[in-house]
């Protein structure tokens, strides 16, 4: 894998991001940010992929206020003013990577938040969504044993804190794979919409947020063939895992 696969170009609203056979559009604007794939080797995705979606943590009739957008290296970075009530400043990295080997393109998910208040709650939500695909889920990386998930669900991190999700649209012949980083997981849930295609909902950041701490978390996000899709995400994530907290600024 190859940092120098990664090329974004920083627009109004957000950046385009070209990374192996990946074609895609992080949005930042006032009301949230999301990732959404465009192209995948030179075509377009006939199913919609709108993930790493957050309305970031703000308190209801909140917006944010983008301080500055700019790319750096294989990074797309947002900073943002503190939010007017908990006084929380949210800092967003969208960390692309080119996978050769596998096929594959992850780009990862690094939010942080402090704020200049004694106390305060950050909660910080996340969602994907991908149209009109089957949900397959692994509770245990050194097993990988997938089933899928077929009714609304809740995950919590006991008895593991490992939870490997794969979105695979068999229409596009892709997946997409996510899943928190263990030592940030506390929930997830699975709801369906009326065409019982699945949305994935995450809350980082729960507990309160004291003055002068700097609270990091990651999402791994993976675009994988649909072909071999789990033992890639599999493998994927495992790397993830064992990786160590990359640094930030």
């Amino acid at each position: 894998m190859s940092a120098s696969d990664a090329f974004w170009r920083v627009q109004r609203d957000g950046a385009s991001l070209l990374c192996g056979p990946l074609e895609a559009h992080a949005g930042c604007a006032p009301d949230g940010f999301d990732f959404l794939l465009e192209r995948w080797n030179g075509h377009a995705i006939s199913s919609l992929f709108q993930v790493l979606s957050s309305a970031g943590p703000r308190q209801s009739g909140e917006l944010l206020d983008i301080a500055e957008l700019y790319e750096r290296g294989n990074d797309f970075v947002a900073e943002f003013a503190r939010t007017a009530n908990q006084r929380i400043a949210p800092q967003v990295y969208w960390r692309a990577t080119h996978h050769r080997s596998l096929s594959a393109v992850s780009v990862e998910l690094v939010l942080s938040v402090h704020t200049e208040l004694l106390d305060s709650a950050p909660a910080w939500p996340v969602s994907s969504f991908v149209q009109g695909a089957a949900l397959l889920y692994a509770g245990d990386l050194a097993q990988a044993q997938f089933e899928e998930v077929r009714d609304a669900a809740a995950f919590t991190s006991s008895p593991s804190s490992e939870h490997l999700f794969v979105f695979r649209a068999h229409e596009s012949g892709l997946s997409y794979a996510q899943m928190v980083h263990p030592s940030d997981f506390v929930s997830a849930e699975v709801s369906f919409d009326a065409k019982r295609t699945p949305r994935l909902f995450l809350t980082l950041f729960p507990e309160r947020l004291e003055k002068g701490v700097i609270r990091r978390g990651r999402v791994g996000g993976w675009f994988v063939p649909a072909s071999g899709d789990l033992d890639a995400a599999a493998q994927l994530a495992r790397q993830f895992v064992h990786e160590p907290l990359p640094l930030t600024a």
